[in-house]
């Protein structure tokens, strides 16, 4: 027989779908209109950008007018065939909006009193829709103030599934676009019931795309999650041999925050903790092992995840300034948001009471739902995270595919994002996937912008994580739009061109010449003819990718002032090595002069070619052929 709380959510989607047909009537004459009011000319101190943005309120309850905010970026190109991506953080009650939008994974981040770029934001893949939930938290407010009282799971999970489809009346032109959760902590279970919500509502009304969900870091299943935290305190040397014992047997970590919550700690679990406490240190952000204490205010989220530490003061050496960006007028105009019942914006919210107890509800049971219902589910961990480790998530995620009958498709192994080690992976029936990050706290985006992105890229495209290195990775693109002219930029393209045989663009490094003329840089590092191996190295894959480029057409190359004149030294090498060279100089008005030099001997022979180089589109285009001889 169906429980009470089935028959209220069965209730509550039914009348979802009873006011659709009314919102539907309207909704061609005024969501253009709806959404242009909510549209963000420019935030204050933000760089010039393309894209569109987006922020105000969706009402949820007229009644006790509670209303939810959100933060909308569009993709950075062509956002009509991008995917849309809500992201939820987690608490329960911490920002969507100042952690996962402008500490984690959105457009920029806050810095002094302006914005800079966040190169690994994931709307260079998706757009991006971030919510802040439950009401309470953030901008998001009622008029009620009991709303804030006893707030759960249920009522979250309604409020957010009400905000989707009113959101859509917003933004009609995203209904069809495959849709994608994610969040991470807490939204363990806000993801996954949201999800199951969406998938009762489209039974009658198929009204959400949904093609997956990612869940960092996630709480699901208390027990499991939890008491993972004394291994990972002990194989990290936080903890001793006995006190790992004494957590592991005498009262562990779940035991502990339920009778915490319920409010009679006892002796027993009381002296444990106060020993793990101790022992841990208050001086090692328990987010990230590896890390000092002044890191990011998101984990702020530890008010609620670690309430051992309820009495000590949360790092806010970073937080401060996204507290102060969004508390400021002129941003909250910018915004269109307003503060109700509060006199500041905060990372996690002071009025919110939450039922702290639906931390024991366990959502990996809705996750096995999802994954039979084919929507494809990613678990990814944070490796240096000990509030919710990465082994709890990895024994779940296993043990969910054993009770599912998935064989596994994808072995246990490791990722690469570009040149290095991303993290491990495993896959189970190609729709169950599991992963680490490297060196990632439980805010992965904050910790490793660019192995998440490659993460999320992957997540997104159904494809398994890159298996090795990736020549043609971001890093390199990165540094190829601008000119390699410093030690830092030039190790790192000895250290990637030593680990392959082809590179498919070409880097030409700047002050060529002057570099090998310099007999510090020779006394620096010791080997010369080692360092000088390596330059012939790169010289000869940029005569490759060139050549190349000719044949072809189009190649991305980066190309930048290399010949100060032929010392003998350089010349030795150039005849030793490599029988033809292009250099080049640049004519001031937009093209470039690449001179091929022929050595033959002693004889030298040139030809000279044009080369027009697009700098806003990044591509180079070989032309004319003149020859000459010296």
């Amino acid at each position: 027989m169906p429980s009470l709380q089935w028959k209220t959510t069965a209730l509550a989607v039914a009348l979802l779908q009873l006011i659709t047909l009314s919102m539907e009537a309207v909704e061609s004459s005024s969501s253009s209109s709806l959404s242009a009011l909510d549209r963000i000319h420019q935030l204050p101190g933000q760089p010039q950008v393309s894209y569109q943005q987006f922020s105000g309120y969706v009402t949820v309850d007229v009644k006790k007018q509670k209303a939810l905010f959100y933060y909308f970026v569009e993709a950075e190109s062509d956002p009509a065939s991008k995917p849309l991506v809500l992201w939820l953080n987690g608490g329960p009650g911490c920002s969507s909006l100042g952690v996962g939008a402008f500490s984690e994974n959105g457009p920029f981040r806050p810095s002094g009193k302006a914005l800079v770029r966040n190169e690994y934001s994931w709307n260079r893949e998706a757009n991006m829709l971030y919510l802040e939930t439950p009401i309470g938290v953030g901008f998001s407010y009622s008029s009620d103030s009991s709303s804030y009282v006893a707030v759960n799971d249920k009522i979250t999970g309604m409020d957010n599934l009400i905000f989707l489809h009113k959101w859509f009346v917003k933004f009609p032109q995203y209904r069809n676009t495959s849709l994608f959760i994610t969040g991470e902590s807490y939204a363990g279970h806000y993801v996954p019931q949201l999800a199951e919500l969406m998938l009762q509502f489209n039974k009658k009304d198929k009204l959400f795309n949904l093609k997956g969900i990612a869940l960092g870091n996630p709480v699901l299943e208390f027990a499991t999650d939890f008491n993972s935290r004394a291994e990972f305190f002990w194989s990290h040397g936080l903890i001793s041999d006995l006190t790992y014992k004494f957590f592991t047997s005498t009262c562990n970590y779940s035991r502990y925050v339920s009778e915490y919550y319920r409010g009679s700690v006892s002796p027993t679990c009381s002296k444990v903790m106060s020993l793990v406490s101790r022992e841990t240190s208050r001086f090692v952000d328990k987010y990230d092992v590896t890390l000092d204490v002044c890191i990011s205010s998101v984990l702020s989220q530890s008010k609620v995840l670690s309430p051992q530490q309820v009495t000590e003061t949360v790092d806010v050496c970073v937080e401060d300034e996204t507290v102060s960006y969004l508390n400021r007028r002129d941003v909250q105009n910018a915004l269109h948001a307003h503060l109700v019942g509060v006199n500041r914006w905060l990372v996690c919210s002071n009025v919110l009471d939450y039922e702290f107890l639906d931390l024991e509800i366990p959502t990996i049971s809705i996750v096995g739902k999802l994954i039979k219902a084919g929507i494809p589910v990613l678990v990814y961990s944070g490796d240096q995270d000990s509030v919710v480790p990465l082994t709890g998530s990895r024994t779940l995620v296993r043990g969910l595919a054993e009770e599912l009958g998935l064989k596994t498709t994808v072995p246990y192994r490791v990722w690469f994002a570009g040149m290095q080690v991303g993290g491990w992976t495993q896959v189970y029936g190609d729709i169950l996937s599991f992963a680490t990050i490297r060196g990632a706290s439980h805010e992965a985006p904050f910790s490793q912008p660019e192995r998440s992105l490659v993460l999320f890229k992957a997540f997104l495209e159904g494809k398994p994580l890159p298996e090795g290195i990736d020549p043609s990775s971001d890093i390199f693109h990165r540094i190829q739009m601008k000119y390699v002219d410093d030690d830092e930029g030039i190790n790192k393209f000895f250290a990637a061109f030593h680990l392959h045989d082809k590179f498919p663009h070409t880097v030409i490094i700047d002050d060529f010449g002057d570099l090998f003329d310099e007999r510090n840089c020779q006394q620096r590092y010791n080997n010369p003819r080692g360092r000088d191996l390596a330059m012939v190295r790169i010289l000869a894959l940029c005569h490759n990718a060139i050549i190349h480029a000719n044949e072809t057409g189009p190649c991305k190359v980066l190309l930048s002032d290399t010949h100060h004149g032929d010392s003998p030294r350089l010349l030795f090498i150039y005849k030793r090595w490599i029988s033809s060279i292009y250099t080049i100089k640049g004519d001031g008005s937009g093209s470039f002069l690449l001179k091929n030099n022929i050595y033959s001997g002693s004889a030298l022979s040139q030809r000279m070619r044009t080369a027009k180089y697009s700098i806003a589109l990044q591509y180079l285009v070989l032309e004319g052929i003149t020859e000459d001889g010296e």
